[in-house]
């Protein structure tokens, strides 16, 4: 009989594992079909229509001060896209399905990913041709776009919408989601951009001392900022806020008992 068990084990095993595995890809490919593709992809080509604008009117009239100001405009739509993927529709069904809280919201960002890397890249790429049109209609020397500073200013964008997206969802203004999370991001970015820190460097080539120092500054900053709202995000979408207000509830009946 020990011999037999022994031999059995590995069998079973092996099922629970293809029956898991089985069960993740059936619910990657069901989260797949309710995910707002619609708002990401018009975001992301309504970004890169921005920077293939920026590139036709490349030339004389086109400042690299001005070119760095359209390449953050461009990742508006981008960021207002992607403020409408964690809204779930079906969240009641989605709540029903045999997984953890955290896990359908990791997949949607994990589906967008690609998307959001594609659009990015494209978008850059376009923006740093644009700008060696500026330079030599300018008759200065070639330069570089700040491709890392200007990629972390993105993904922490991204990040605070997600963050903000996925705080919204808990709440009784849910069906709002996408609208106010996409608002408040840029809203947020813009406040920022007003305060005295200039996390939003004008200057993006021959830079002096002063405003290489910004630069690194800001990029900091903006890491800060989007490790903060990646960790917020992800609090938000693993544990419902209905939690903490129960144990608010029943500090509240304590202190009132007491």
């Amino acid at each position: 009989m020990q011999v037999t068990t022994t031999r059995r084990a590995p069998a079973h095993a092996a099922v629970a594992t293809r029956r898991h595995s089985g069960s993740q890809t059936a619910l990657a490919w069901h989260v797949a079909g309710m995910v707002s593709w619609g708002p990401l992809l018009a975001g992301c080509l309504t970004g890169i229509g921005v920077t293939i604008a920026l590139r036709i009117f490349a030339g004389p009239i086109e400042t690299p001060v001005d070119l760095g100001a359209g390449v953050r405009a461009s990742f508006a739509p981008v960021v207002a896209g992607l403020a409408f993927l964690l809204h779930d529709p079906h969240r009641q069904l989605t709540g029903a399905l045999p997984a953890r809280a955290w896990l359908t919201p990791a997949i949607r960002v994990a589906l967008a990913l690609p998307v959001l890397a594609l659009s990015g890249i494209i978008q850059l790429r376009v923006a740093a041709h644009a700008l060696a049109v500026d330079l030599h209609a300018a008759g200065q020397p070639a330069a570089g776009l700040p491709w890392v500073a200007l990629t972390g200013e993105l993904t922490a964008w991204c990040a605070l919408a997600l963050a903000l997206a996925a705080g919204l969802e808990r709440t009784r203004w849910r069906e709002l989601t996408g609208v106010g999370a996409a608002i408040g991001t840029l809203a947020s970015a813009g406040a920022l951009a007003l305060l005295p820190l200039h996390i939003l460097p004008a200057a993006i080539i021959f830079m002096n001392s002063a405003e290489r120092h910004y630069w690194m500054a800001a990029a900091e900053l903006w890491v800060a900022t989007g490790v903060t709202a990646a960790l917020v995000a992800g609090w938000a979408a693993g544990d419902p806020w209905r939690r903490v207000r129960l144990l608010l509830c029943r500090v509240a009946l304590r202190a009132s008992g007491a």
